[in-house]
């Protein structure tokens, strides 16, 4: 064999060696590029899900924590409305008994003022005649040994208010009161007046009175049995009243004239 010959029989054979090895090469480069594939998309799923699970975590966590978060404001502002209405209820029972208290002094006052009041129309009235005494007790429904306070309490119911001023009026006009008697009068039924309306309540008479020298007027006034039937007011002897409102005149100031 020639030397040409056993040199490319050499030459193939390292050509075949040489071909061999790169395949062989290729063939590992192949599974080393597959398996770091593999890896790496095992390595991205595993990612993938550690992530979900963890983000369905956090999802259930954030969740639990509204909720619970939802739960511990719902008592909160349901104990402060119920502190809010307990501090609403205190404020109105304050009001309440500071109106109780107001009132209270106030009926006091008005009662305390009333009684004493009674107490000097009282003894004004056991200065009446015999006669006169006994009529004007029994008029507001009392006794001549009744008290200051029974006595307001009798003058100060309305029922009794007409029946007195019809008393009181018929007794001067038929010259049965004397002059201390129709003086007394003009004083207890200005009490009386006043008196029926308490202290709760919006009066409900208004006081008709007479001045000396004032013109006669019909709407109001009444002339006297005695009096002249012209001229100008001398004497008032009797208070009237009338309907506060409406204006309508229960009774005249009765009244006796003289002549201009």
């Amino acid at each position: 064999m020639l030397l040409e010959d056993v040199v490319a029989q050499l030459k193939a054979g390292f050509a075949e060696m040489e071909r061999r090895h790169q395949e062989e090469v290729d063939r590992l480069q192949k599974e080393h590029d597959e398996v770091i594939a593999f890896m790496h998309d095992k390595h991205e799923n595993a990612l993938n899900l550690l992530q979900t699970r963890h983000k369905d975590e956090i999802e259930q966590l954030t969740s639990s924590y509204n909720d619970k978060l939802s739960s511990f404001r719902y008592e909160l502002e349901q104990k402060l409305e119920a502190e809010q209405q307990k501090c609403l209820n205190l404020q109105n029972e304050l009001s309440d008994v500071q109106a109780a208290k107001d009132k209270a002094e106030q009926l006091n006052d008005y009662y305390d003022e009333r009684y004493h009041e009674a107490e000097r129309i009282t003894k004004l009235i056991h200065k009446l005649s015999e006669r006169m005494l006994a009529g004007v007790m029994a008029a507001f429904g009392c006794h001549t040994d009744d008290d200051g306070l029974k006595l307001l309490l009798g003058i100060a119911q309305e029922k009794h208010l007409d029946s007195a001023w019809l008393y009181m009026s018929n007794a001067i006009n038929e010259g049965l009161a004397s002059a201390q008697d129709r003086e007394i009068f003009k004083e207890v039924m200005t009490f009386a007046i006043h008196a029926v309306a308490g202290v709760d309540k919006v009066a409900a008479y208004e006081i008709i009175m007479a001045e000396p020298g004032q013109g006669f007027d019909a709407g109001c006034m009444g002339r006297a049995k005695d009096s002249s039937q012209l001229g100008k007011v001398q004497e008032m002897l009797l208070p009237g009243y009338r309907y506060v409102g409406s204006g309508k005149v229960v009774h005249p100031a009765l009244v006796l004239l003289r002549k201009s």
